[in-house]
């Protein structure tokens, strides 16, 4: 069966585009392959919950997978903005106008949904059923499930208000009856996705099939959505050639923000082909990835920490992950990275395996809506487990990018990767097998602290190097995170911490032992900065003051919203009067970004092109991993250590023009009339969830300091401004009000003191509960250990013989454990040893998994016992397991 009309799938702003029915295929392919290469034991673990073959799984899967975006086969897909003026050039037709503004008004009808209520993924839910049942006969029940995988694709809730509408809009003859057409195209892609996977018809087709494995498939779905979505991108990540459309001078330019100049032929003591001339910095950092422990470079921006710490890893490791604070930042590191290995295929050999961790981020902003809705579509008890498990959807997606030789990816990205292997972070070793590069380590809030101490733990506990980068940190913070990691390695520091204004490397050994040393650093930012305050809700009239007699103005807000209106009301005001004005910040579309990045060098790079005049509104972001250069920066009160780094971009590049002195006006907080506390034109509450718990001490300690001190010498003055916001008894109840801080404030301040005295003790318990548990005492084999731990380091002298000759022997007891029967937790027990018979790269002592398995016994008793030499176990199903490796036990329930 053939269709005159094509349906648009996929479109770029190239205008290129595939159909609905070659990106479905493309999906399908992509799922099979993925499927059918995995190992045995996964495989099976597919097939057998259905009572198929493997190769019958595969393709079943594969056709599901195809079927994920079966409802772009609808006009409520094909009349989208910009998918319908495709749609009508390339067609040479179009819909009546009345259809597309009924198809409107049902878009429109909202209720109380965030997104589109004829959404194409919830909208698979009311399609695939009836379409599943005709193609392969099976019944209602098993046609629904199979649906539910496909649903999940996006990550949205098909709950029974957002079903209602859709069976209403299908039920209006009036728009569905002109194009019968598209609804035979629905059903003949199912036909043409079972003539590409099954030609022979011989797949056999499932009797039922379980939550669980509608739970798996759903992963792999989204996995093969993400895959062929980003085809040209594998392409280019694998050698192919650079396909059309992608910029010439876009690679260029984002090399160019992170320090990196034009490629010249390899000399001696560069960085493999870039001119980067070997400053002592520099060559300092090449070492780093050599060493093992944990190592903090604490250097002032502009220095090229980031680039030099990943390509001095790329020439010492065999891989690494790079963990950013932000996904725009994670984008630009992304591009850098590629293009540089793309260039320097001797650095590494050959082009290695990169990954983007930037899949299925709807599954974050919709987890608490989806938890807080009782109802659920056909079938409650199934979604309430999956939805439960969405975080494990997203997971089986991210994984397959971090596990990469080489992958880039934001922190929570990583950690919600290993969560989906079961909430037990030993089961993430394919993260801590490499050296984890972690950048702008200062940046994050108070619930991220505990998070990111524990996983430096588990870092510390894997023995996996850590290079840690930042410009600005408290003495405090950077301890804590210091001790994580030597908990994790069952040390503790050597001394205390004494952080400086000059440029450091802070080298924890793994024994324990803290060495501080100052770097020579070719970056001399020394400013006097002076800070002028303006009028709470004055920022147009303190920027067009400004204009006067800056060319180069920098404005960072609180808020996206408060961006958009700022940059609507400056553009109508100051464009006229030569002034370029634009907007950043982490919303922007990746094309969009660059080309605003593009841009933003052009102005206020080391070697502007453009000499005229720009105001560049922004959120924080401007503030990080951006070599540009501004005249003055108008913002709001915020801790030190950001304010510092928002100060890195002004004065940058020392130019001829410069006041010798610079500014930096800060907006006055107020309480509004409704007793709210505003900061930046964000209202918040009496606790403001912005700045609360962890961020509001700082924000007024900062405050206070500025009100007192309104000159700041930088570097000389930064570190105790830094230290000053963080600095807190240990006793809360004895923090006395900041010096300086206005009387208005003062009841604000005892309500962060108080709220700080207990925002540790919840944050460190969710991160412990619900994020990743704590490991439990390794020695202590006297009580079964509950919970998601069990795992023990073991002691190099238990299992190190000769570098290259390993004997040991396990023993495991099993017997049943008193368990609930919840999928999520029916995870493989994993054991890992530190395998010293394998050299990578000189580099003798990562952690490796070796496989076996243990059955359940049909009559298990305490004292049943496997033996296994130069191996290691997996363990299905819940058993109590005690193991013993030369002597040292510990007991494990699971």
């Amino acid at each position: 069966m053939t269709f005159q009309t094509k349906l648009i799938g996929k479109l770029n702003k190239d205008f290129e585009y595939d159909t609905v029915l070659q990106h479905c295929i493309n999906a399908a392919n992509m799922a099979y392959h993925r499927v059918i290469n995995l190992d045995d034991r996964r495989l099976n673990h597919l097939a057998n919950p259905i009572g198929v073959s493997t190769q019958s799984c595969a393709q079943l899967i594969a056709i599901i997978a195809g079927s994920h975006d079966i409802a772009k086969m609808d006009i409520a897909f094909q009349t989208q903005r910009g998918i319908y003026d495709a749609y009508q050039q390339i067609n040479d037709c179009h819909f009546p106008s009345e259809i597309v503004g009924a198809v409107q008004a049902f878009k429109e009808q909202q209720s109380g949904m965030k997104l589109n209520p004829l959404h194409h993924g919830p909208m698979a839910a009311v399609i695939l059923p009836r379409l599943f049942s005709e193609e392969f006969g099976v019944d209602q029940s098993t046609a629904v499930m199979m649906a539910h995988c496909v649903t999940a694709h996006h990550g949205l809730y098909p709950s029974r208000e957002r079903v209602k509408n859709l069976n209403d809009y299908f039920s209006q003859l009036e728009i569905h009856e002109p194009y019968r057409e598209f609804e035979a195209q629905r059903l003949d892609l199912l036909h043409q996705l079972r003539q590409e996977i099954d030609p022979d018809k011989t797949m056999e087709i499932p009797d039922a099939i379980p939550v669980a494995w509608s739970l798996l498939v759903a992963g792999l779905v989204i996995n093969a959505d993400h895959n062929a979505s980003r085809e040209a991108n594998f392409r280019l990540i694998n050698g192919e050639q650079k396909p059309a459309g992608l910029s010439s001078d876009e690679a260029s330019s984002v090399i160019h923000r992170y320090g990196i100049q034009k490629p010249q032929e390899i000399i001696n003591k560069t960085l493999n082909g870039f001119d980067i001339i070997a400053r002592p910095h520099q060559e300092k950092l090449e070492q780093l990835g050599k060493q093992d422990g944990m190592t903090v470079l604490k250097m002032p921006t502009g220095s090229g920490k980031t680039i030099a710490a990943f390509i001095s890893a790329i020439y010492h490791v065999c891989g690494f992950s790079l963990l950013a604070n932000r996904r725009s930042t994670a984008n630009g590191m992304f591009y850098a990275l590629l293009s540089f290995l793309k260039r320097n295929p001797d650095a590494t050999q050959s082009i290695p395996a990169l990954a983007h961790s930037d899949a299925g981020c709807i599954f974050e902003s919709a987890m608490e809506s989806v938890l807080a809705d009782p109802e659920a579509y056909r079938d409650i008890d199934c979604f309430t487990d999956v939805w439960k498990a969405a975080l494990a959807l997203q997971g089986e997606s991210l994984q397959d990018c971090l596990s990469a030789q080489y992958s880039v990816a934001t922190i929570d990205q990583a950690l919600m990767s290993v969560i989906a292997d079961g909430k037990f972070v030993g089961r993430g070793y394919w993260l801590f097998s490499r050296p984890i590069i972690i950048d702008e380590i200062h940046s994050y809030d108070g619930r991220m602290d505990c998070i990111l101490e524990r996983l430096l733990y588990y870092c510390g506990f894997f023995g996996t190097p850590v290079i840690a980068l930042t410009a600005t940190i408290s003495t405090n913070k950077l301890t804590k995170f210091l001790e994580a990691y030597a908990e994790g390695q069952q040390t503790k520091l050597s001394s205390d911490l004494e952080l400086t204004e000059h440029a450091q490397a802070i080298i924890l050994s793994p024994s324990g032992e803290l060495r501080q040393e100052d770097l020579p650093c070719d970056v001399h930012d020394a400013k006097q900065v002076e800070v002028k305050w303006f009028e709470h809700g004055t920022w147009f009239e303190t920027i067009k003051q400004l204009a006067a007699d800056n060319d180069r103005i920098a404005v960072v807000c609180a808020t996206t919203t408060h961006v958009r209106e700022l940059t609507s009301q400056v553009r109508a005001k100051l464009a006229s009067v030569g002034f370029h004005v634009m907007s950043y910040h982490s919303r922007h579309r990746p094309k969009d970004r660059n080309a605003k990045e593009k841009t933003l060098f052009e102005y206020c790079g080391k070697d502007p092109s453009m000499q005229g005049k720009i105001i560049v509104i922004a959120t924080q972001v401007l503030r990080e991993s951006l070599d540009v250069d501004f005249d003055v920066v108008v913002t709001h009160v915020q801790p030190a250590e950001d304010l510092i780094q928002i100060m890195g971009r002004v004065g940058r590049f020392n130019r001829s023009n410069k006041m010798p002195t610079y500014e930096l006006y800060l907006e006055e907080p107020c309480i509004t009339e409704d007793d709210k506390f505003s900061i930046g034109q964000a209202d918040f509450v009496l606790l403001p969830k912005r700045i609360q718990g962890f961020r509001g001490v700082p924000v007024l300690q900062t405050y206070a300091y500025l009100k007192q001190d309104s000159i700041l010498l930088l570097p000389q003055q930064a570190q105790l401004f830094v230290d000053t916001a963080h600095q807190m008894p240990s006793n809360l109840k004895d923090a006395p009000v900041p010096k300086g801080l206005p009387v208005i404030y003062h009841r604000f301040w005892q309500a962060f003191v108080d709220k700080q005295a207990l925002v540790p003790r919840a944050e460190r318990s969710q991160a412990e509960e619900f994020v990743i548990p704590k490991l439990p005492d390794p020695m202590d084999t006297s009580v079964p250990i509950d919970g998601l731990s069990g795992l023990t380091r073991f002691k190099e002298q238990y299992i190190s013989h000769s570098p290259r000759d390993i004997n040991w022997t396990i023993q495991i007891f099993v017997r049943p454990a008193n368990y609930k029967d919840d999928f999520l937790y029916k995870s493989n027990f994993l054991l890992y040893v530190k395998n010293h018979s394998v050299s990578v790269s000189n580099r003798p002592h990562f952690w490796q998994q070796a496989q076996g398995s243990v059955m359940k016994p049909d009559h298990p008793v305490l004292g049943n016992v496997v033996d296994m030499t130069e191996g290691s176990i997996k363990m299905i199903g819940p058993y109590e397991i005690v193991y013993t490796i030369d002597g040292l036990g510990i007991r494990y329930i699971r």
